[in-house]
Formats: C-alpha cells, structure tokens, sequence
C-alpha cells in the first residue's frame, strides 16, 4: 500500500510538472475588440481569416485545436439578439451536426457549451458578449479522448482570459 501511495504521488507530480511547462502567448483580434492567452508551446497560431474576425490555432500534426472568431449580434433577418438567444440557437446547430451537449450554462455575461461530436470528438464553447462592438466572441477548443489530460486542464485558463 505504501508503495502504491508512493507511486500515486509521483503520477501527481509528473501531471503537475507537465503542465507547469506549458508556455502561453497572448492572441488579440482589433476588428472585434477582443483577446485570450493560448498554450503557444502546444499550438501555432495560423493567420487570421481574411475577414478579419479570428483565427485557427494547430498542433504539431497540423490539427485545429482551438478556434476563436467573432460575429455581429444579429439574426438572420437583421434583428439584435440577447446571448442567451445566440447561445440557443448555437445549441441547435451542435444537435444538427449530431452533437452530443454533455455540459450547458448560459448567463448574461457568457455562454457555454460542451460534449462531444459525432466523430468522437471533444469540443467545449465559450461565447461573450461585445456590446460595444455589438457582436458575440467564441472560443472552441477541440480535442480527441487520447488528449483530454492535456487539454482539460487548460480550458479553464484559456477559456477564462477571454475578453
């Protein structure tokens, strides 16, 4: 049992370590007014789109794991829409995609969502709103189950700096 304690500690600490070196950079938007820090040791920032209202950021291997963007706060017919409004019909759009909602919480200052995808894929959405800019900002951070001890962890980090 000591043994097994013992080895249960050092598992700890190798978690621990690992994520102590993660590096961070810092990626700011002008068109939407808005910024959050991502694991820049993990992933590269690929440019931005060419309208100007995010970007894609890649592991090694070339896959998307975090996206960010903005988009005005407006239906399809021009009317002004509440967060949560946007909030539900991005609810409605996983669930046409066959998404899996596992996790939901909607507030006046943020939306989220989270599950995972058809494809076996995690994903986890954050959305705040840009009065100013009259617009809402996403983050969605995807990963695959093999990475979910990397990736876990950080969500709270990168998906809490957005603003």
């Amino acid at each position: 049992m000591k043994i097994f304690c013992m080895l249960l500690a050092f598992a700890g600490l190798l978690t621990a370590n690992a994520q102590t070196k993660i590096t961070y950079s810092n990626y700011e938007n002008s068109r939407f007014g808005y910024s959050f820090s991502y694991p820049s040791s993990l992933v590269t920032q690929q440019p931005e789109s060419e309208n100007g209202d995010g970007a894609r950021f890649t592991n090694k291997q070339g896959k998307e794991r975090i996206r960010c963007w903005g988009r005005l706060d407006l239906d399809v017919e021009g009317n002004k829409l509440s967060l949560k409004q946007r909030n539900s019909l991005d609810e409605d759009a996983f669930k046409e995609e066959k998404a899996k909602i596992t996790y939901k919480r909607c507030t006046d200052a943020f939306g989220v969502l989270s599950g995972k995808y058809k494809n076996g894929m995690n994903f986890y959405q954050k959305m705040i709103a840009k009065p100013n800019e009259d617009a809402f900002v996403y983050l969605l951070i995807t990963y695959p189950d093999n990475e979910k001890k990397v990736w876990e962890p950080m969500i709270k980090k990168i998906t809490g700096s957005l603003e």
